[in-house]
This record gives C-alpha cells, sequence and structure tokens, in this order.
C-alpha cells in the first residue's frame, strides 16, 4: 500500500525519578484511560488504568492488562490480552507531553490498530444509590390465643420461652429445657437478667404449679393453643415477669415440621442517635430447621460475639431463643422469639431479640460503658445455588456486578465495585484489597477489607453478613479497631 500521513514530533523533558512522565496526569487511582482503536474482534477496547509514580501502568480489572514508561525517553510499551481470542496483544507508542497523551500502535496477526492514552479522572464505575437496608414486615407477629388445660400424660415434653416484662414488653429472661414428665412433675432453668436458677415442682390435676425460687416466687400453669390438639404451652408469672413458653412438637420423618429448611437472619440495627454507644451494624446468622422442628445454626452479633443457635419450633411456628453472652452472673444475654410466618418480598420468620452487653464484657474499649437493644430480625429462606449457579438473585453476568458498602463508622461512607461469579467466587480488583468468602450451604459471607491507598491513613476492616435471597442483598456489619458501621453487598448497574 501506499499512504500520505501527518508526522510530526514533541520535545522531551525526561521525568525525575518518581515522577510521572506527563505533567497532566493526576496524583491518584484510575487517572488515565487507554484505547485500543481497531481490534478484529472488539473493534476498540478502553480501559481505565493507573498510572503510578513509578510510571508504571496498572490496570485493576479481570483483564491482563499492563505496560510501562521509560522516563527517560518517553516510549511507552505494554500488552492486553483479548477476553474472547484470549490472544496477547503488544502495544507500543510514546508520551507527547506537549499534548499531554500517548500515540501509538499494536500489531496483531495480519492486523493492526492505533494505542491512545489521556489523561484524566476516571472513577471505577457510576455513583451508587442510597444504601440498601434490609426491610422489615408492616407489622409485629400476633401471639396465638390460647385456653388453660387440666394437666394429662399428653402434655408431657419439653418446653421453652421467654420472660416478658409485663409493663413495657421487653424480654427480661427465659425458661430453658423444662421438662413436664408423666404424673405432672416439671423441671428446668430459670435466667432472669442474665442470671440462672433451676426449679423443681409438681403441676396439680388443673395444671398448675407455685415454686420459689431465688428472687421471687414462679407460677406456671398450663395452657393448650387455641385450635390444637397438641400445641401446649406455659404462661405465668415471676414477679413483674410474664411467662411464655411453648412445647417442641412432636414431628417425624411422615409427618415433618413444615419450616424444615435452611434460613439466613439479620438483626437490623437501631436507627437514630443512641444514648449510650452500641454496634451500629447488623447481626447475621444461619439456620437449619430440621424435620423434627430442632433449630441449630450460627448467629454473629454486630459487635463479633459469636452464639450457637438452639431450640425448636412449636406446633404454631413460634421459635423462642436465649443464650447468655459472657461470663455467669454477669449479666449478658440474647433472647427472644421469632415466629414463622411469610411477609412476601421481606421475609418468612420475623420478631425481635433482646441484647443486653455488661459493662465487663470484652473487649472493653468497644463498649466501656455496655447497652440494652431491642433489635427487629428476620429471616429469609436460604436455597444454596446448583453448579454455576449465582446464590445472589437480581446480580446480573458479567464483571463489576455488585457494590460493597461500608458506612456508619468513623471509616466514612466506603463504596467499591466488585463481581460475584456464577462459581459464587466474591472478589474486587482492587488497587484495595478485599478478601471475601462466601459459603454457599449457609449463605453467609465474611472477610476483610485493606486500603493501604493513602500511606498516611491505611485502612483495615473485617466483616461479616447474611445473603437475603428473599430481598435481594447481603446484611452485615464491619469493624476496624475501635470503629463499628454497617457493611453490605447490592447489585449492580452496568456501567
Amino acid at each position: 500500500f501506499e499512504i500520505n500521513v501527518w508526522a510530526l514530533g514533541s520535545r522531551y523533558t525526561a521525568a525525575g525519578v518518581n515522577s510521572r512522565v506527563l505533567a497532566q496526569l493526576q496524583n491518584q487511582y484510575h487517572n488515565a484511560e487507554l484505547s485500543l482503536i481497531g481490534l478484529p474482534t472488539a473493534g476498540a477496547v478502553d480501559r481505565v488504568l493507573t498510572w503510578t509514580a513509578t510510571n508504571r501502568l496498572v490496570h485493576y480489572g479481570q483483564e491482563r492488562l499492563g505496560g510501562t514508561v521509560d522516563r527517560r525517553t518517553g516510549a511507552v510499551s505494554g500488552s492486553f490480552v483479548d477476553p474472547t481470542t484470549r490472544a496477547e496483544i503488544r502495544f507500543t507508542g510514546v508520551a507527547f507531553q506537549k499534548q499531554g497523551r500517548v500515540g501509538g500502535i499494536f500489531l496483531h496477526g495480519a492486523a493492526s490498530g492505533a494505542v491512545r492514552i489521556l489523561p484524566g479522572d476516571y472513577p471505577p464505575a457510576k455513583p451508587v444509590g442510597p444504601l440498601a437496608r434490609i426491610s422489615l414486615p408492616g407489622s409485629a407477629p400476633i401471639d396465638p390465643s390460647s385456653v388453660a388445660a387440666s394437666f394429662t400424660d399428653n402434655a408431657r415434653g419439653v418446653y421453652q420461652g421467654v420472660l416478658v416484662e409485663t409493663a413495657s414488653g421487653g424480654i427480661a429472661g427465659a425458661l430453658e429445657t423444662v421438662t413436664i414428665a408423666a404424673g405432672g412433675g416439671i423441671s428446668g432453668t430459670l435466667w432472669v437478667d442474665g442470671r440462672r436458677s433451676v426449679f423443681r415442682g409438681i403441676l396439680g390435676a388443673d395444671g398448675r404449679v407455685t415454686i420459689a425460687q431465688p428472687g421471687g416466687t414462679l407460677t406456671l400453669r398450663l395452657e393448650l393453643a387455641t385450635g390444637t390438639t397438641d400445641g401446649f404451652c406455659l404462661k405465668g408469672s415471676f414477679g413483674d415477669l410474664s411467662v411464655d413458653a411453648q412445647r417442641r412438637p412432636l414431628f417425624s420423618t411422615s409427618n415433618r415440621a413444615p419450616q424444615e429448611g435452611r434460613y439466613t437472619l439479620a438483626m437490623k440495627a437501631s436507627g437514630g442517635v443512641q444514648a449510650v454507644p452500641q454496634p451500629v451494624g447488623d447481626g447475621c446468622g444461619a439456620l437449619l430447621v430440621q424435620f423434627s422442628g430442632a433449630c441449630a445454626g450460627t448467629f454473629i452479633l454486630a459487635d463479633g460475639t459469636t452464639l450457637t443457635l438452639a431450640g425448636s419450633v412449636s406446633r404454631l411456628g413460634e421459635w423462642s431463643f436465649h443464650r447468655a453472652i459472657s461470663a455467669s452472673g454477669s449479666g449478658g444475654f440474647v433472647a427472644g422469639k421469632l415466629t414463622f410466618r411469610a411477609v412476601p418480598s421481606v421475609s418468612q420468620v420475623d420478631g425481635s431479640w433482646r441484647w443486653v452487653r455488661p459493662q465487663s464484657t470484652r473487649p472493653g474499649a468497644l463498649f466501656p460503658a455496655g447497652f440494652s437493644t431491642t433489635r427487629a430480625v428476620i429471616g429469609c429462606r436460604y436455597t444454596p445455588p446448583a453448579a454455576r449457579v449465582r446464590a445472589f438473585p437480581g446480580v446480573r453476568d458479567g464483571n463489576f456486578n455488585i457494590w460493597f458498602r461500608f458506612a456508619d463508622s468513623g471509616l466514612g461512607l466506603i463504596e467499591h465495585a466488585g463481581t460475584w461469579s456464577d462459581a459464587n467466587r466474591v472478589f474486587s480488583y482492587g488497587p484495595e484489597v478485599f478478601t471475601v468468602n462466601f459459603n454457599r450451604s449457609t449463605g453467609l459471607v465474611n472477610g476483610t477489607y485493606r486500603d493501604a491507598t493513602d500511606p498516611q491513613a491505611p485502612v483495615a476492616a473485617s466483616f461479616a453478613g447474611s445473603l437475603l435471597q428473599t430481598q435481594g442483598l447481603v446484611s452485615g456489619f464491619h469493624r476496624s479497631g475501635v470503629h463499628h458501621g454497617f457493611f453490605g453487598i447490592e447489585p449492580k448497574d452496568a456501567d
């Protein structure tokens, strides 16, 4: 061929050590854009680069793309791997300091094309919208009604429940492993404000018993949930606290609990300014309800405390839970009752838990004054994904399809684009470093985040969350030293 083209040159001044060749480049990440024009398969490719102070070209993305700039001559060289053909395309060029850009060429087999690098401020993704937080049901569950019942051997079994402050409705304690035996013998464990005692007695023919306990008198009466033949429960009082306990039903492999299955849980942080400092992230957990109605799993409170879930679902779908969370007698606990019910687009189980953290709880640097809070808890059915199927509903195919979001702490608002692959691997390309673990069996997410882009103020945080498939988001918490706050993952639209 024969063509006539313009030839031009620009005076070049060698850059100093740790000085960028082009003065127009900003001292930041994502400060340049590389264009390969004329690729046989893609036409044109535009990718954001970071042109470092040492004159390296770095691309934080899923593709292999990089290069170097000779600060003495202004010569540019690098390579790009075509994602379609997986062929490596090498390019060369020169820096035109007067125009503040790089021009060059690439050769690829019989094809060739132009290379251009332009300085600028290229954010890695479009701005994200309002922070997505978990939705709650419009109203609290309604407790089933019940009527007094005389004692019969049909009432034998194991009961569990909570103690409720009559005036405020707050949870103050629990009944654990209460056993009613043949003949009416009753025994169990009483928890009040984190303190434990055991009790024994005998139910009368009228299904009632009064038992002296340290700090007061425990009265219990047997009742039967309306509309059931075996939904026995215990009501009564301990001082100004009322008793609400349910019997573990007799489900079997031929009569399975309708709540059977896996769930992910979230404990939503209280809104507004708190008089006493407390965690502002969401607790998260995973629950397995077995065919028998037995509950098992793990829950992580927003201060990082891990709880073991236990108990069982009642005949009418109630699950009373209590767990002491600090040294015996110190008063720390989590307790409450959740009800299994379907709230469209929101949850399949909901209720509230009271969380009491006393002053003595370690680490004391986080919340030295302790706190008491009652928080809403929701649970969503969780379906482990099949092979090559994302567990996260609403996340599109491709890369950069999720947002990582950190908020409500001394770190400020942090938003970063990442990728949730169809193999359910979760990752980010930097320059910040994410290490993310997703348990596809339980729906739980945890990991670490590290940002050393500002050497004078490096950031390191750990985080955890649960994937709520019904709502299409991950909700949880993060911790960074004495700082704490919200952590979430949500779907991201294409740029």
